[in-house]
């Protein structure tokens, strides 16, 4: 294994993507949905990319890369298409740095591809070996999980909190946990009983939920 597999949280990060390009507007709004502090440095800005400057979401230098940009930056993401620029970052640039579309050897980081359900997040990589592949697991994994198991996570926020503070019994409070989690919840949701998973739940969780939390 090349790499480690890491989420990293860039919320209110200094982040610095190079080229405002397709491939740049990709990036920033990834970052920016997780809430960087996002600036594009480029002569020129996609429609999007304008819209995003003028709501006030992202910063922009109009000028080509000079040294010192990325004084303090948290992560550098490099969208150009000047080789020898995305070579010298990758020498001297200390932190977390990604060439976009590049060669796996440009960078010390990967951006997986990823299927979102809410808090539930799956990261996709083959390591740059065959995209194809990547692709074709990315769709099955969407068939797998639809947008149900993004609701049902939003009640497990919820239902976890309460168990946590209501059951005092910690051996019962972590079999309730397990399984609301478990297979047979997941097949439930697939066969589309979301509801009737939730309520049963809570019916248990009232049968005991009368102590307090250790």
């Amino acid at each position: 294994m090349d790499f480690y597999p890491i989420f990293v949280s860039v919320k209110g990060k200094k982040c610095i993507v190079l080229g405002g390009g397709d491939v740049g507007q990709r990036k920033v709004i990834t970052l920016t949905e997780a809430g960087a502090d996002v600036t594009v440095i480029s002569p020129a800005l996609t429609p999007v990319l304008e819209l995003l400057r003028a709501e006030g979401k992202i910063n922009h230098i109009p000028r080509l890369y000079k040294e010192g940009d990325l004084t303090e930056a948290f992560l550098v993401i490099a969208a150009t298409d000047d080789i020898s620029l995305n070579n010298r970052l990758c020498e001297n640039f200390n932190g977390l740095i990604n060439v976009a579309g590049g060669d796996k050897e440009y960078g010390n980081f990967i951006v997986p591809s990823t299927v979102n359900r809410g808090a539930l997040t799956f990261a996709i990589s083959t390591q740059g070996i065959s995209p194809a592949l990547a692709k074709t697991v990315k769709e099955e994994v969407q068939t797998l999980y639809s947008e149900d198991f993004a609701a049902y996570l939003e009640f497990l926020k919820e239902f976890r909190h309460k168990t946590l503070t209501t059951v005092s019994d910690s051996a019962l409070r972590r079999q309730l946990l397990s399984s609301a989690g478990g297979k047979d919840c997941v097949d439930k949701i697939r066969a589309g009983c979301i509801e009737e998973l939730k309520e049963q739940l809570c019916g248990i969780l009232s049968l005991h939920g009368s102590g307090s939390h250790e």
